[in-house]
């Protein structure tokens, strides 16, 4: 993975301060559109800064889809421009609220740099354990300030907003790559559930007449409708995109995805991809009455004078997310099980065959039981 771009220059160019020498490695973290880079550096203060540092895939192909899209554009806005604003109304409103996410170092069109959280215990979880109680009361904590903020600061700088007012799924190059992407995926999965006993070939054929229409599936459930409350979401909130550092600490990262929409959008996705099931399935209406309360609570307090949904208003907008949370279980759930050597890219048409394919019984399981369990909520893959 070559850097020699990632040079004395730039670093000073990034830091607008004078260094004395750098190590940069390469960061152990899968990440589909970009190279990342773990930077230490010694200042000429003898002061030490630890840095993030994330660039488009240098291969040819790749590199042209990823900047054919708004990928990498939302989110160095988010991280340059939204979430400077948002954290400075929250910390208005309530002194010693901890930041969403990682400090915003330097940016153009190809690079982003950022604190390196790692340098201050920040972890990303085991995504095949889950989160535990604990840690998804945090998340939701933390979401519904991200969440909350956005409502004020939309009110206040609309046009702070205007890149988020489509989904990313209507751009014609995700369209073509990631469809694809998940019409792959859709289909290895379906091959492999036809093996299944008991329900797997019922399921196999359903799954596979809505694999090539994946992508505009998706789309359509997880658009803005102006008759629901609508949040700046993070869109792709996951296990991997969380950081936590005990006992408390919570930060939010890549944020490539975000979309001005529903907030049931994040929380059904993050419900669905990143919880133990035993919380998901024991502690539902706890994480949810979490987030109800931060929610309305943050609201108050930074000053708002709309209406706020009562909690069985909010319940019933959750649920309605429920077919954009069946999609994503759908897609990425063999993913949660691929060895971490496995080579994945949402902009490569040639994936590894053994990716969609579900060998861990209790893989297979959990799948099977958030199909149910979404099914109750209205959401059936059956009616796609």
């Amino acid at each position: 993975m070559s850097h020699s771009w990632l040079d004395k220059d730039f670093i000073e160019k990034a830091l607008g301060k004078e260094i004395v020498n750098f190590e940069v490695k390469p960061f152990d973290a899968i990440n589909c559109t970009s190279s990342v880079f773990a930077v230490q550096v010694q200042l000429k203060t003898n002061a030490k800064e630890h840095l993030f540092v994330k660039k488009l895939i240098d291969t040819q192909d790749g590199q042209q889809s990823v900047k054919e899209t708004s990928m990498f554009e939302r989110e160095t806005h988010m991280y340059r421009v939204v979430l400077p604003k948002m954290s400075a109304l929250l910390e208005k409103a309530i002194p010693g609220c901890e930041p969403i996410a990682p400090r915003h170092v330097y940016s153009n069109a190809e690079v982003l740099v950022l604190e390196d959280l790692s340098a201050s215990n920040f972890r990303i979880m085991d995504v095949k354990k889950g989160l535990d109680l604990h840690q998804s009361l945090l998340v939701m904590k933390t979401l519904a300030k991200f969440h909350s903020a956005s409502i004020i600061l939309h009110e206040e700088d609309p046009q702070c907003f205007k890149i988020y007012d489509h989904h990313l799924f209507i751009e014609p190059a995700m369209k073509q790559s990631v469809g694809q992407f998940y019409t792959s995926m859709t289909r290895m999965l379906a091959d492999d559930m036809v093996n299944w006993p008991d329900i797997g070939e019922r399921y196999s054929k359903k799954i596979r007449e809505i694999s090539g229409k994946m992508i505009e599936l998706a789309a359509e459930a997880v658009r803005r409708r102006e008759d629901r409350l609508n949040v700046l979401g993070h869109n792709d909130l996951w296990v991997n995109n969380i950081l936590f550092r005990s006992p408390d600490g919570v930060r939010f990262i890549d944020f490539q995805m975000s979309h001005y929409a529903s907030p049931g959008n994040d929380i059904q996705s993050f419900m669905y991809s990143s919880l133990k099931p035993e919380v998901r399935r024991n502690h539902r209406g706890d994480l949810l009455k979490e987030y109800h309360k931060t929610f309305n609570d943050t609201l108050t307090a930074l000053g708002y004078e709309g209406r706020m949904l009562t909690f069985e208003e909010f319940q019933e907008q959750v649920k309605k997310s429920a077919p954009y949370a069946l999609l994503m279980c759908i897609v990425f759930v063999p993913l949660m099980f691929v060895q971490p050597d496995a080579e994945i890219s949402l902009f490569e048409t040639k994936i590894d065959q053994t990716i969609g394919k579900l060998n861990n019984v209790k893989a297979r399981e959990m799948l099977m039981e958030m199909l149910h369990e979404l099914e109750e909520q209205g959401a059936s893959v059956f009616d796609f």
